[in-house]
């Protein structure tokens, strides 16, 4: 079975010198993607009027909800990753105008099932990846209704066997990634309906 590229959106990488670089904004690629790491909300604010994105890769903890204001206004922006960032729920709220976005990476960001209650409205939304969140067997009734969605990383969150019950509905999933030791074979038997489903990943490696 195939296996998908969790995050790894298309993007211009930028070398950040010495340890504690700020964030150093360059023209973005033909491709209009770009890259930022050890970024701050400030670093968002001055792309706010950039309608030419349409992949953003954001890295570093100064990145907060306040930064994720300034990018509501992207309209062409199609992949977004803000992985281990300070992004909460609250901060999603200003993702639901982005109707736009295919692709968004959460990955370790201070995200629970409340804020999966935020995104349930983009329909055009294909890969979400969820993986070291604290989302629940809960939060996964918010998940059922993106009918959209393609892959879903799930690994190392807190869902369970119980879970996965709620994501017989979502009949277009074809990856899923429940890497971790919440998940047993009992779990897995709510999947076996899922006829869309070609690529299941169970890995149980250390979570960064």
């Amino acid at each position: 079975m195939g296996k998908r590229a969790w995050g790894s959106i298309p993007a211009l990488m930028l070398a950040l010198a010495g340890f504690g670089a700020t964030a150093t904004a360059a023209e973005p690629t033909p491709e209009m993607s770009l890259s930022l790491f050890h970024a701050t909300d400030a670093d968002l604010a001055a792309l706010k009027d950039r309608q030419d994105l349409q992949s953003l890769l954001v890295r570093g903890p100064k990145v907060t909800d306040a930064g994720l204001a300034d990018l509501k206004k992207m309209s062409r922006l199609r992949d977004l990753d803000l992985a281990y960032t300070s992004v909460t729920d609250a901060g999603l709220a200003n993702l639901k105008e982005m109707t736009g976005l295919q692709t968004l990476n959460l990955s370790g960001a201070e995200v629970t099932d409340a804020g999966l209650a935020q995104l349930k409205e983009m329909k055009g939304l294909q890969t979400l990846n969820l993986g070291g969140t604290k989302v629940t067997d809960d939060g996964l009734a918010q998940l059922k209704e993106m009918k959209g969605l393609q892959a879903i990383d799930l690994s190392y969150t807190k869902v369970t066997n119980a879970g996965l019950a709620q994501l017989q509905e979502m009949k277009g999933l074809q990856t899923l990634n429940l890497g971790g030791d919440k998940v047993t074979d009992a779990g897995l038997a709510n999947l076996k309906e899922m006829k869309s489903l070609h690529a299941l990943i169970l890995s149980c490696r250390t979570p960064r």
